[in-house]
């Protein structure tokens, strides 16, 4: 009696695992496709992450290289300016030198007139 029990018990366990594997096996079908449509999705949003980064970097990149280009040519045009200044001085500097220099031969003939 004892040997039938076993053997039904036998029985009934090995239906019971074939039935445990095929909804272990439909279970993991059906997260298969899931965990894959998961995936694509999480891929999807880093490569937009990635891409937005990206877009955020280069316009920061560009107004950096604006902002270096406005200041040299701020750079350009200051030293246009200080190249018109010194030009303007060593033109009155000269201007003055040749007045002094008329002046200073005046003087000496006046002395000369005047001591005469």
């Amino acid at each position: 009696m004892r040997q039938g029990y076993e053997k039904d018990a036998q029985k009934k366990n090995l239906n019971r695992i074939n039935v445990l594997k095929s909804e272990l096996t439909k279970s993991i079908d059906n997260i298969a496709p899931k965990t894959e449509k998961l995936k694509k999705e999480q891929e999807q949003d880093i490569i937009r992450k990635f891409q937005s980064e990206l877009v955020k970097m280069k316009k920061r990149l560009e107004e950096q290289k604006s902002y270096k280009g406005d200041q040299a040519a701020d750079l350009k045009e200051k030293e246009n300016e200080m190249q018109h200044n010194l030009e303007l001085i060593t033109s009155i500097a000269q201007r003055i030198d040749n007045e002094n220099r008329l002046l200073i031969k005046k003087n000496a003939e006046l002395k000369s007139e005047y001591q005469a």
